[in-house]
C-alpha cells in the first residue's frame, strides 16, 4: 500500500501522536518512514553589513531539531522498519512537502492541532497547507 511515509515532529502531543500513527503504519505496510523536524533560519534580520545572527546560532537550531528527532526515534524502539531522520531548515509545511517530494514519500502524516477555528482561515496551518499542496496523500491524525 504505502512504500514511504515521511512525518513531521515538534516534540508537541500532537507530533508525538502523528508519529505514532505512522510508525503503526509503516509497520502494517512495510513503509520506510522518514521523521523531519523543520527549523527555522537563524538569519532573520541585519543591520546595515552585521548580521544580527551568527553561524553558531544556525548551527544551535540544527543540533536542537537533530537532538530532537533523536529523542523520537529513540522512544520508538522499532526495529521492523526501516526509519530516517531528517533536520530541515525552513517552514514545517514546506519542509513536510520537500521532504515527500525528495524521498518520493507517497504519504505525508500530521496532526490536526491548530486547524479549528478563524485562525485555520486567515493564517492557515500546517496540516491545512500540507493538505492542500502535497500533491499526494495525507493522513491528519485528529488529537484534540
Amino acid at each position: 500500500m504505502f512504500r514511504s511515509i515521511v512525518v513531521g515532529v515538534d516534540g508537541s502531543p500532537t507530533s508525538k501522536a502523528a508519529l505514532h500513527r505512522a510508525v503503526r503504519l509503516a509497520e502494517s505496510t512495510g513503509a520506510e518512514l522518514h521523521v523531519v523536524c523543520a527549523y527555522q533560519n537563524a538569519s532573520l534580520a541585519s543591520v546595515g553589513d552585521v548580521s544580527l545572527a551568527s553561524s553558531s546560532v544556525a548551527e544551535a537550531l540544527q543540533n536542537a531539531a537533530e537532538e530532537l528527532l533523536g529523542e523520537s526515534v529513540n522512544e520508538l524502539k522499532v526495529d521492523a522498519i526501516k526509519v530516517a531522520t531528517h533536520a530541515i531548515e525552513g517552514e514545517a509545511s514546506d519542509a513536510l512537502i520537500d521532504a515527500a517530494d525528495e524521498f518520493d514519500c507517497d504519504l505525508i502524516v500530521v496532526g490536526n492541532r491548530g486547524m479549528r477555528g478563524g485562525k485555520r482561515l486567515l493564517l492557515g496551518s500546517v496540516p491545512n497547507r500540507v493538505a492542500h499542496h502535497a500533491g499526494r496523500d495525507v493522513l491528519i491524525v485528529h488529537t484534540s
